[in-house]
C-alpha cells in the first residue's frame, strides 16, 4: 500500500521538476528568434503485471511537447538577408555547407552570408533553396516562382551569394528610343539644328554619350551623330528622315577613348511627332550597363532573392524553399528552434512561398519571428508548479509518517 503512495508522490515530484526545467527553457529563449515553447503533457502510467503479482503501480509520467505551428510575432529589422514566415511552413536548412548533412526544418530566418557566401542562421544552418540561374528581375520571374515544387529536400540546392562576384557583366548598349516632338520642317529655315545627347555603353561597361543633331533640310531632317569618344554614323546618312517612321535608323559607334568594339545602336524613332514647333526630343538606351557586384538584397513575398547592384540593376539570385507537413505537432525537436521529420509528420511538401497546393505561407523580407513564449503564461504556470510540487512533497511526508507508525505498533 505504501509503496504506490511513495511511487505515486515521487513520480509527482519528478513530473514538476521537468515543468520547471521547461518553463525555464521557455523563459531563457523569450528573446531567441523562432523559438518554440515548450509545455509538459501528462499521460497515466497503467498498472503492469506479470503473473498474479504487480510490477508497476498505476502513476503518471510527463512527456515534453513543442507545438512548432504556433506563429511568433513578426517584426521588422535593419538586416536585408532576414526573413521571416507569415503563416504555414519551414525553412530548410542542412547542417552542412555542401548539403551532406541532415535535412532539419525551422522558423529561424536571421540569416546572413558567410565568407563564402552561404546563408547560415544563427543556429549555424544553411539555408536551401531552388536551383535558380541569375536573371534579370521582371513580373515574368515573379510569376514563374509561384510554381517551383521539388519532391525531396536533397533535389534543392544550398543558397549561396557572393559579395565579390560580378553578378551581371558589362553589356553593350543594341537599341535606344527616340521620343518627344521635332518641329514641322515647313516652318524651320533650312540648315537650322536642334540636339539631344543621350548615353549609352560599349561593350566593355564604359559610358558614353552620342549627340544627335536633327538638320532642317527643304524637304524634312536628316540625323547625324557624333561623340568625344570616337565616331559615329547613320544609316540614313543625308537622306530626310521620316518623324515618326516605325522604320528604326542604325547608330555605328567607333569608339576610341577608351577603345572597345564597335556598338551597333537600333534606334527606334517612332515615338517622335511634330504635334508643335517646340523642340523637346530625347533619346534613350534601353539597355547596356557597366558590370555589376552585389549592393544589398531584398526578398519578396514569393521567396525570390534579388540582388541589387552597383549599377543600379537589379537580377534575380536564389529563390527559398518552404516545407509543410501533414502532421506538423508531430514534428521531432531537435532544438527549440530546429526540427526533424517523422513517420507521424509524414514527408515534407516542398514548394515555393505562397504555393497554391501546400497553402504555404508567404515571406517577409528584413524582418523576424520571435518566440511563442509569453512570460505572464509562463509566470502562471510557475505557480501552478510550485503549489503541485508543495503538494506532493506534503503526499510523500505522509506516506512516511505513516510508515513510522505502523512500524511503531509492530513494536
Amino acid at each position: 500500500m505504501f509503496d504506490g503512495i511513495f511511487i505515486n508522490g515521487l513520480n509527482g515530484l519528478q513530473v514538476q521538476e521537468q515543468r520547471l526545467a521547461a518553463i525555464s527553457d521557455n523563459i531563457g529563449n523569450m528573446t531567441t528568434i523562432g523559438y518554440k515553447r515548450t509545455e509538459v503533457r501528462f499521460a497515466t502510467l497503467m498498472k503492469e503485471t506479470f503473473g498474479s503479482g504487480p510490477l508497476q503501480t498505476s502513476s503518471v509520467k510527463a512527456q515534453p511537447y513543442q507545438n512548432p505551428n504556433i506563429q511568433g510575432e513578426v517584426f521588422g529589422d535593419d538586416i536585408s538577408t532576414n526573413v521571416a514566415l507569415q503563416g504555414k511552413g519551414y525553412f530548410i536548412v542542412n547542417t552542412k555547407a555542401d548539403a551532406t548533412g541532415e535535412f532539419l526544418f525551422t522558423r529561424d530566418g536571421s540569416f546572413s552570408p558567410d565568407s563564402t557566401g552561404a546563408f547560415i542562421n544563427k543556429a549555424g544552418n544553411y539555408l536551401m533553396g531552388f536551383s535558380t540561374s541569375i536573371a534579370a528581375f521582371t513580373p515574368a520571374v515573379t510569376l514563374a516562382a509561384a510554381s517551383k515544387t521539388v519532391g525531396s529536400p536533397s533535389s534543392l540546392v544550398p543558397v549561396s551569394v557572393s559579395r565579390s562576384t560580378v553578378l551581371q557583366g558589362a553589356a553593350a548598349t543594341t537599341t535606344a528610343s527616340a521620343t518627344g516632338t521635332v518641329p514641322p520642317v515647313a516652318s524651320q529655315a533650312v540648315g537650322r539644328t536642334f540636339q539631344s545627347t543621350m548615353g549609352v555603353f560599349d561593350g566593355l561597361g564604359n559610358a558614353h554619350d552620342i549627340t544627335l543633331t536633327y538638320t532642317a533640310t527643304a524637304t524634312g531632317y536628316t540625323l547625324s551623330g557624333t561623340s568625344p569618344d570616337g565616331t559615329v554614323t547613320v544609316s540614313s546618312g543625308a537622306t530626310p528622315i521620316t518623324i515618326g517612321s516605325s522604320t528604326p535608323l542604325t547608330l555605328n559607334a567607333t569608339w576610341t577613348t577608351p577603345a572597345a568594339a564597335t556598338s551597333t545602336i537600333t534606334l527606334d524613332i517612332s515615338g517622335l511627332n511634330s504635334a508643335t514647333s517646340q523642340f523637346n526630343a530625347r533619346a534613350t538606351a534601353t539597355n547596356g550597363n557597366v558590370a555589376g557586384i552585389l549592393r544589398d538584397f531584398e526578398i519578396t513575398n514569393e521567396g525570390l532573392i534579388n540582388a541589387k547592384l552597383t549599377n543600379n540593376n537589379i537580377v534575380n539570385v536564389g529563390q527559398i524553399a518552404v516545407a509543410t507537413f501533414r502532421s506538423e505537432e508531430h514534428l521531432k525537436a531537435i532544438t527549440g528552434t530546429a526540427f526533424a521529420r517523422t513517420d507521424e509528420s509524414g514527408a515534407p511538401v516542398i514548394t515555393a512561398a505562397l504555393g497554391s497546393s501546400s497553402g504555404s505561407a508567404e515571406m517577409r523580407g528584413g524582418a523576424l519571428e520571435r518566440s511563442n513564449v509569453q512570460l505572464a503564461d509562463e509566470l502562471a504556470e510557475l505557480i501552478i508548479v510550485q503549489r503541485s510540487y508543495s503538494f506532493n512533497s506534503t503526499v510523500l511526508q505522509t506516506a512516511d509518517q505513516m510508515t513510522r507508525t505502523v512500524t511503531e505498533l509492530k513494536r
